[in-house]
Protein backbone atom coordinates (compact mmCIF):
# COMPACT_ATOMS: atom_id res chain seq x y z
CA UNK A 1 0.00 0.00 0.00
CA UNK A 2 1.27 3.46 -0.97
CA UNK A 3 0.91 6.00 1.52
CA UNK A 4 1.26 9.44 -0.41
CA UNK A 5 1.81 12.57 1.93
CA UNK A 6 0.29 15.54 0.97
CA UNK A 7 1.25 18.96 1.13
CA UNK A 8 3.99 18.61 -0.71
CA UNK A 9 3.78 21.69 -2.89
CA UNK A 10 4.23 23.78 0.10
CA UNK A 11 7.78 25.19 0.44
CA UNK A 12 7.66 25.32 4.35
CA UNK A 13 6.74 21.21 4.35
CA UNK A 14 8.89 20.26 1.51
CA UNK A 15 11.98 20.29 3.48
CA UNK A 16 10.49 18.26 6.00
CA UNK A 17 9.72 15.27 3.34
CA UNK A 18 13.21 15.45 1.70
CA UNK A 19 14.91 15.05 4.77
CA UNK A 20 13.43 11.63 5.20
CA UNK A 21 13.25 11.56 1.85
CA UNK A 22 9.36 10.53 2.04
CA UNK A 23 8.94 7.85 -1.18
CA UNK A 24 5.84 8.99 -1.79
CA UNK A 25 4.05 12.70 -2.04
CA UNK A 26 0.91 14.38 -3.29
CA UNK A 27 0.96 17.61 -4.60
CA UNK A 28 -1.82 19.79 -5.95
CA UNK A 29 -2.22 21.35 -8.90
CA UNK A 30 -4.51 24.32 -8.02
CA UNK A 31 -1.46 24.79 -5.78
CA UNK A 32 1.55 24.85 -8.49
CA UNK A 33 -0.14 25.88 -11.36
CA UNK A 34 1.48 29.18 -11.32
CA UNK A 35 4.82 28.61 -9.87
CA UNK A 36 8.05 29.59 -11.77
CA UNK A 37 10.60 26.99 -10.81
CA UNK A 38 8.11 24.26 -10.59
CA UNK A 39 10.47 21.88 -12.65
CA UNK A 40 13.16 22.36 -10.21
CA UNK A 41 11.15 21.69 -7.38
CA UNK A 42 9.64 18.61 -9.45
CA UNK A 43 13.32 17.30 -10.09
CA UNK A 44 14.19 18.03 -6.28
CA UNK A 45 11.56 15.25 -5.39
CA UNK A 46 13.07 12.88 -7.75
CA UNK A 47 16.53 13.11 -5.94
CA UNK A 48 15.34 11.61 -3.39
CA UNK A 49 13.46 8.81 -5.10
CA UNK A 50 10.04 10.13 -4.90
CA UNK A 51 7.00 9.15 -6.83
CA UNK A 52 4.82 12.31 -6.91
CA UNK A 53 0.95 12.32 -7.45
CA UNK A 54 -0.71 15.15 -8.89
CA UNK A 55 -4.33 16.18 -7.70
CA UNK A 56 -6.65 18.19 -9.66
CA UNK A 57 -7.46 20.64 -7.02
CA UNK A 58 -10.83 19.32 -6.80
CA UNK A 59 -11.21 19.64 -2.81
CA UNK A 60 -9.89 22.99 -2.64
CA UNK A 61 -13.03 24.41 -5.89
CA UNK A 62 -15.66 22.45 -4.30
CA UNK A 63 -15.25 24.73 -1.13
CA UNK A 64 -16.90 27.21 -3.09
CA UNK A 65 -14.58 30.30 -2.57
CA UNK A 66 -12.79 30.80 -5.61
CA UNK A 67 -14.46 31.66 -8.77
CA UNK A 68 -13.01 29.95 -12.12
CA UNK A 69 -13.47 29.29 -15.66
CA UNK A 70 -13.55 25.03 -15.39
CA UNK A 71 -12.98 25.13 -19.42
CA UNK A 72 -9.88 26.96 -19.12
CA UNK A 73 -8.64 25.41 -15.89
CA UNK A 74 -9.15 22.11 -17.46
CA UNK A 75 -7.12 22.77 -20.51
CA UNK A 76 -4.65 24.79 -18.26
CA UNK A 77 -4.14 21.38 -16.46
CA UNK A 78 -3.75 19.32 -19.69
CA UNK A 79 -0.93 21.79 -21.34
CA UNK A 80 0.45 21.26 -17.63
CA UNK A 81 0.53 17.63 -17.67
CA UNK A 82 1.83 17.44 -21.00
CA UNK A 83 4.81 19.38 -20.01
CA UNK A 84 5.52 18.00 -16.49
CA UNK A 85 3.41 14.33 -16.82
CA UNK A 86 6.55 12.80 -16.98
CA UNK A 87 7.61 13.46 -13.04
CA UNK A 88 4.12 12.12 -11.73
CA UNK A 89 3.38 8.76 -11.71
CA UNK A 90 -0.38 9.19 -10.94
CA UNK A 91 -2.53 12.38 -11.80
CA UNK A 92 -6.29 12.99 -11.05
CA UNK A 93 -9.21 14.30 -13.03
CA UNK A 94 -11.07 17.15 -12.33
CA UNK A 95 -14.31 15.40 -10.31
CA UNK A 96 -16.93 18.64 -9.42
CA UNK A 97 -19.28 16.38 -10.28
CA UNK A 98 -21.46 18.11 -8.15
CA UNK A 99 -20.69 21.82 -9.63
CA UNK A 100 -21.16 21.10 -12.92
CA UNK A 101 -22.63 18.07 -13.17
CA UNK A 102 -21.15 14.60 -14.25
CA UNK A 103 -21.07 14.71 -17.61
CA UNK A 104 -19.01 17.67 -18.10
CA UNK A 105 -16.97 15.79 -15.73
CA UNK A 106 -17.04 12.44 -18.18
CA UNK A 107 -16.40 14.59 -20.94
CA UNK A 108 -13.29 16.50 -19.40
CA UNK A 109 -11.60 12.83 -18.28
CA UNK A 110 -11.96 11.87 -21.93
CA UNK A 111 -10.62 15.08 -23.30
CA UNK A 112 -7.68 14.66 -20.38
CA UNK A 113 -7.14 11.43 -21.20
CA UNK A 114 -6.70 11.88 -24.97
CA UNK A 115 -4.64 15.30 -24.91
CA UNK A 116 -2.21 13.71 -22.45
CA UNK A 117 -2.35 10.04 -23.60
CA UNK A 118 -2.50 8.34 -20.55
CA UNK A 119 -5.67 7.63 -18.02
CA UNK A 120 -6.00 9.82 -15.03
CA UNK A 121 -7.41 8.16 -11.53
CA UNK A 122 -11.20 8.74 -12.12
CA UNK A 123 -12.91 9.66 -8.58
CA UNK A 124 -16.11 7.63 -7.03
CA UNK A 125 -19.13 10.39 -5.31
CA UNK A 126 -21.98 8.93 -4.31
CA UNK A 127 -23.82 10.48 -6.82
CA UNK A 128 -22.32 8.07 -9.22
CA UNK A 129 -24.24 5.37 -8.07
CA UNK A 130 -22.68 1.41 -7.78
CA UNK A 131 -23.02 0.78 -11.12
CA UNK A 132 -21.21 3.51 -12.14
CA UNK A 133 -18.18 2.16 -9.90
CA UNK A 134 -18.66 -1.25 -11.81
CA UNK A 135 -18.51 0.78 -14.81
CA UNK A 136 -15.03 2.63 -14.10
CA UNK A 137 -13.31 -0.53 -12.80
CA UNK A 138 -14.30 -2.10 -15.84
CA UNK A 139 -12.63 1.18 -18.00
CA UNK A 140 -10.20 2.48 -16.16
CA UNK A 141 -6.74 1.52 -14.47
CA UNK A 142 -6.76 3.46 -11.73
CA UNK A 143 -9.95 4.29 -9.62
CA UNK A 144 -10.34 6.27 -6.39
CA UNK A 145 -13.36 7.14 -3.81
CA UNK A 146 -13.02 9.67 -0.61
CA UNK A 147 -13.02 8.56 2.97
CA UNK A 148 -14.95 11.81 4.11
CA UNK A 149 -17.80 14.11 2.36
CA UNK A 150 -17.17 17.74 2.46
CA UNK A 151 -19.19 19.08 5.70
CA UNK A 152 -20.66 15.98 6.75
CA UNK A 153 -17.71 14.13 8.24
CA UNK A 154 -19.05 10.56 6.15
CA UNK A 155 -17.85 8.39 4.34
CA UNK A 156 -18.49 8.66 0.15
CA UNK A 157 -18.49 4.49 0.76
CA UNK A 158 -19.91 3.23 4.40
CA UNK A 159 -17.18 1.40 6.05
CA UNK A 160 -19.52 -1.76 5.81
CA UNK A 161 -19.25 -1.69 1.83
CA UNK A 162 -15.92 -1.14 1.28
CA UNK A 163 -14.91 -4.45 1.18
CA UNK A 164 -17.12 -4.89 -2.06
CA UNK A 165 -15.84 -1.92 -3.32
CA UNK A 166 -12.30 -3.06 -3.73
CA UNK A 167 -13.89 -6.78 -4.58
CA UNK A 168 -15.24 -4.97 -7.89
CA UNK A 169 -12.10 -3.65 -8.43
CA UNK A 170 -10.14 -6.38 -7.67
CA UNK A 171 -11.87 -8.68 -9.80
CA UNK A 172 -11.19 -6.14 -12.77
CA UNK A 173 -7.68 -5.83 -11.89
CA UNK A 174 -7.90 -1.93 -11.29
CA UNK A 175 -6.14 0.12 -8.28
CA UNK A 176 -7.75 1.72 -6.00
CA UNK A 177 -7.22 5.17 -4.47
CA UNK A 178 -7.85 5.94 -0.70
CA UNK A 179 -8.53 9.71 -0.80
CA UNK A 180 -8.22 10.22 3.17
CA UNK A 181 -8.36 6.93 3.82
CA UNK A 182 -5.38 5.96 6.57
CA UNK A 183 -6.99 5.41 9.69
CA UNK A 184 -5.55 2.39 11.33
CA UNK A 185 -9.04 0.13 11.30
CA UNK A 186 -9.38 0.90 8.09
CA UNK A 187 -5.94 0.38 6.74
CA UNK A 188 -5.60 -2.84 8.38
CA UNK A 189 -8.71 -4.15 7.09
CA UNK A 190 -8.87 -2.84 3.46
CA UNK A 191 -5.93 -3.37 0.91
CA UNK A 192 -6.00 -0.20 -0.85
CA UNK A 193 -3.43 -0.14 -3.49
CA UNK A 194 -2.91 3.54 -2.06
CA UNK A 195 -3.95 6.10 0.34
CA UNK A 196 -3.27 9.61 0.88
CA UNK A 197 -3.29 11.94 4.21
CA UNK A 198 -2.20 15.35 5.32
CA UNK A 199 -2.56 14.23 8.81
CA UNK A 200 1.10 14.36 9.34
CA UNK A 201 0.58 17.98 8.96
CA UNK A 202 -1.07 18.18 12.53
CA UNK A 203 1.50 20.54 14.54
CA UNK A 204 1.34 23.40 12.15
CA UNK A 205 -2.21 22.81 11.89
CA UNK A 206 -3.86 22.15 15.53
CA UNK A 207 -0.46 22.27 17.06
CA UNK A 208 -1.08 18.16 17.70
CA UNK A 209 2.15 15.92 18.07
CA UNK A 210 1.34 12.10 16.76
CA UNK A 211 3.41 9.20 18.53
CA UNK A 212 3.74 5.93 16.79
CA UNK A 213 3.27 3.34 19.10
CA UNK A 214 4.54 0.01 17.07
CA UNK A 215 0.51 -0.83 15.64
CA UNK A 216 -0.85 2.67 15.84
CA UNK A 217 -0.56 6.45 16.11
CA UNK A 218 -1.31 7.93 19.32
CA UNK A 219 -2.21 11.99 19.28
CA UNK A 220 -1.33 14.51 21.84
CA UNK A 221 -1.43 17.98 22.12
CA UNK A 222 1.51 20.22 22.46
CA UNK A 223 0.74 20.31 26.54
CA UNK A 224 0.41 16.45 26.44
CA UNK A 225 2.88 15.73 24.74
CA UNK A 226 6.04 17.60 26.92
CA UNK A 227 4.19 16.26 30.00
CA UNK A 228 4.62 12.59 29.11
CA UNK A 229 8.15 12.64 26.66
CA UNK A 230 10.33 14.91 29.09
CA UNK A 231 13.28 14.74 26.64
CA UNK A 232 11.55 16.81 24.58
CA UNK A 233 10.28 20.86 25.18
CA UNK A 234 9.61 23.77 23.24
CA UNK A 235 10.22 22.14 19.91
CA UNK A 236 10.11 24.53 16.87
CA UNK A 237 7.57 24.07 13.95
CA UNK A 238 9.82 22.45 11.81
CA UNK A 239 10.86 19.82 14.65
CA UNK A 240 6.93 19.09 15.35
CA UNK A 241 6.72 18.88 11.71
CA UNK A 242 9.80 16.39 11.03
CA UNK A 243 9.13 14.59 14.49
CA UNK A 244 5.56 14.05 12.90
CA UNK A 245 6.36 12.90 9.57
CA UNK A 246 8.72 10.45 10.85
CA UNK A 247 6.07 9.17 12.94
CA UNK A 248 3.75 8.88 10.23
CA UNK A 249 6.33 7.30 7.88
CA UNK A 250 6.74 4.89 10.54
CA UNK A 251 2.91 4.01 10.73
CA UNK A 252 3.11 3.28 6.89
CA UNK A 253 5.75 1.29 6.58
CA UNK A 254 4.31 -0.75 9.42
CA UNK A 255 0.57 -0.96 7.23
CA UNK A 256 2.83 -2.37 4.32
CA UNK A 257 4.68 -5.05 6.34
CA UNK A 258 1.51 -6.01 7.44
CA UNK A 259 -0.27 -6.23 3.92
CA UNK A 260 2.96 -7.81 2.55
CA UNK A 261 2.56 -10.54 5.57
CA UNK A 262 -0.74 -11.11 5.12
CA UNK A 263 -0.48 -11.31 1.39
CA UNK A 264 2.74 -13.82 1.84
CA UNK A 265 4.92 -11.45 -0.09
Amino acid sequence: MKFFFAGAENPTHFPVLEKLKMPYILMSYYNIRDRRNIENYLKNCKKFGAEIMLDSGAHTLQKGKVSIDFDKYVDSYIDFLKKYGKYFEAFVELDVDNIVGLERVEKWTEKITKEVGRQPIVVWHRGRGFDYWKKMCEKYEYVGFSGFVSGTGQGEVPNKYVGIFLNVAKQNKTKVHGFGYTKPELVKRYNFYSVDSSSWLIGCRWGGVCVFNGKSLVMYSKKQFYEKYKKFNNLTNFDINYFNASNWKRYSEYINEYWRTKNGI
